[in-house]
């Protein structure tokens, strides 16, 4: 006869059910579902928008040769590497570039980000909040938007949430051993800040929001030790890259001043996705507005109407600065949400027939596509700027 003590007992865990298995099973499969759908509304219907000009941008660096590629980078364009060499040899793997192989790459990293973010959340709370939360990046419009653009955006993303996922289990550790998390984690989380660095400088900010996530955790001394190690690790070999990359900083010309106005309109940016800001400094203004013929004055009416009310205070001093630089209206279209007018000086009369009509370039254009569409957040400038594009409830535009 076996006898076994109460505490013996009490500290087996009771088998799960056969329901319970299933159900977690279940779970676990459909945790697959997301960067499924991720990646089918990332590469549905991509080759639809033309590709905007830093999208050129990536499609003419990757068909360059190995030579080129090294010299460009050299003389511009440094912060862009990475993502510009995984590209040329995305090119070289497909025998060439084209707008669709192009942005297939970004649907893949967006894919990897949602199911970086399922298993996340797992993690954190199980595997129904990394379903959920899973799902929820992959529909939003944001996620599927960079998923069909050849930039680095997306790539950034992916690396972020994984870097995130690799800082949770290194301050998990092992059972009964709390303080000394495992170094494959340590090692990872150090590579991923230095992808994520080499991929987009700015995305190295992550980095103080995973200071304060270890400093409220409170993790031991020996962890907090071995964290900031490995953060320290993965921003030194980005330290190159700074360098260079400040080194050719003349390239993007001047950055818009920080004011206290900056975190809402960048808020708002992330609301009405685009390219920079409209000014609403009358000197930058003036600035933006030289060697302008066309500008794109796109109203968003979804906003609050607070917002509206303050974006059309910016707005009214705009127009009024556009008007005395020589623009008038020469188009106007009302659509549900957005109201769209084109505004042109003397000299720059484009043939539209209706928003968004495709039209051959005009000789001494800075841009060579079609008109662009409404809500458009190309940017960027070839040449001599030539366009505007202006959102005034959301204070975005880009330069085409």
């Amino acid at each position: 006869m076996t006898t076994t003590s109460p505490d013996t007992a009490l500290s087996r865990p009771a088998p799960p059910s056969a329901s319970a298995a299933g159900r977690a099973r279940w779970t676990r499969v459909a945790g697959w579902a997301a960067p499924v759908v991720a990646f089918v509304l990332g590469v549905w219907g991509n080759t639809r928008p033309s590709a905007w000009t830093d999208e050129i941008v990536t499609i003419d660096v990757a068909r360059r040769s190995w030579p080129e590629l090294l010299d460009l980078l050299g003389r511009v364009d440094a912060v862009h590497g990475l993502h510009y060499t995984l590209m040329y040899l995305v090119g070289r793997a497909n025998g060439g570039l084209n707008e669709f192989t192009a942005r297939v790459p970004s649907a893949m990293a967006v894919a990897t980000a949602v199911a970086g973010l399922v298993w996340l959340g797992r993690l954190l709370g199980g595997p129904r909040l990394g379903l959920c939360a899973g799902l929820l990046l992959a529909v939003l419009p944001t996620a599927s938007r960079y998923a069909q653009e050849a930039r680095s955006f997306a790539f950034v993303m992916a690396v972020a949430v994984l870097a995130t996922g690799a800082l949770v289990k290194a301050l998990a550790g092992r059972p009964g051993q709390a303080d000394r998390p495992r170094k494959r984690w340590l090692a990872g989380y150090a590579l991923l800040i230095a992808l994520l660095g080499w991929f987009n400088v700015i995305g190295l900010l992550l980095v103080a929001a995973h200071a304060v996530t270890v400093a409220l955790r409170r993790p031991g001394r020996r962890v907090t030790v071995r964290l900031l190690g490995a953060q320290a690790a993965g921003i030194a070999a980005v330290v190159p890259l700074l360098v260079l990359g400040s080194a050719q900083s003349s390239a993007v010309g001047e950055a818009a001043p920080v004011t206290a106005g900056t975190p809402v309109n960048y808020f708002t940016w992330l609301l009405t996705p685009g390219q920079d800001d409209l000014p609403a400094d009358p000197a930058l203004l003036r600035e933006r507005l030289d060697g302008t013929l066309r500008v794109w004055h796109i109203t968003c009416t979804h906003l609050s109407s607070g917002a509206r009310e303050a974006a059309a205070r910016t707005t009214e001093a705009q127009e009024r600065l556009l008007s005395e630089a020589g623009f008038s209206p020469a188009l106007h279209h009302s659509a549900r949400g957005v109201d769209i007018t084109l505004e042109q000086r003397p000299g720059g009369s484009p043939s539209v027939r209706a928003v968004g009509a495709r039209r051959a370039p005009a000789p001494g254009d800075g841009w060579g596509s079609p008109d662009p569409p409404p809500g458009s957040h190309r940017s960027g400038a070839r040449g001599h700027t030539t366009t505007l594009v202006g959102i005034s409830q959301g204070n975005v535009t880009g330069m085409i």
